[in-house]
């Protein structure tokens, strides 16, 4: 059986601020979208950003619908999601803020971009119940790479996790990190699936912009190029 992947992109806010200061004519003017449309086109991967509402430059509330088409029709291969409303504050009340910013996003890239599984930030979902997260679409959360405790579990659901690799707990499906890319990674990662539907690996953003970019670029294609010697199948 072929090992499936689940590849995403974390704290992304830099590309949609660009995309909508300089108004491209597609979104492929803007970097990382043009690399990864390469990714897919090469290695047939496909993508999940997750997406930061807020930022001391940006706001997505100040984006509007120019570009939601486009992004629909390569929804094939390329879907996101809201991580958080900011990085700097997770608390209870921005996180109550979650669904607003959740509708935002729907409207800046359309309701079939949106991905039904979801990391958020720092692995906590404040006061949300899984009630207002499947009202959302969200059906499944990513949990922690290491070891924390994700979104409040009990530690008994905590280890039940880790030792089935998937939970299943009032209608929401809990499923392990595997991969942060940029703190490297054994084959045996990317092949052992330990009963989770899916690997999950992630990476974020910032290492495609300014000093890193390079080093971003490199650890995404090499990343891939292993994912195609073992024949891989990318899940959205």
């Amino acid at each position: 059986m072929r090992p499936q992947i689940h590849l995403s992109i974390d704290d992304v806010w830099i590309s949609f601020y660009q995309l909508f200061k300089d108004r491209p004519n597609s979104i492929f003017g803007i970097s990382l979208f043009k690399k990864l449309l390469l990714y897919h086109k090469k290695y047939n991967a496909t993508f999940t950003l997750y997406v930061v509402g807020k930022t001391e430059t940006f706001d997505l509330r100040g984006c509007d619908n120019s570009y939601k088409d486009e992004f629909e029709k390569n929804s094939d291969w390329l879907r996101f999601a809201l991580h958080c409303v900011t990085l700097s504050n997770n608390s209870v009340t921005a996180m109550q803020r979650y669904l607003d910013y959740d509708h935002v996003l729907q409207s800046v890239v359309g309701e079939n971009c949106i991905s039904p599984i979801v990391r958020l930030h720092s692995f906590q979902k404040g006061a949300l119940l899984n009630e207002e997260l499947k009202e959302a679409g969200i059906k499944n959360l990513l949990c922690a790479d290491d070891d924390r405790i994700s979104y409040c579990m009990s530690r008994e659901d905590d280890w039940a996790l880790r030792e089935q690799g998937i939970l299943e707990k009032s209608g929401m499906t809990y499923i392990p990190t595997k991969i942060r890319m940029e703190n490297g990674y054994s084959l045996s990662q990317v092949i052992d699936t330990n009963r989770s539907p899916f690997i999950s690996a992630f990476t974020h953003e910032y290492y495609f912009y300014g000093k890193r970019f390079l080093f971003g670029r490199i650890m995404m294609a090499r990343f891939l190029r292993v994912c195609k010697i073992i024949k891989v199948q990318y899940t959205r």
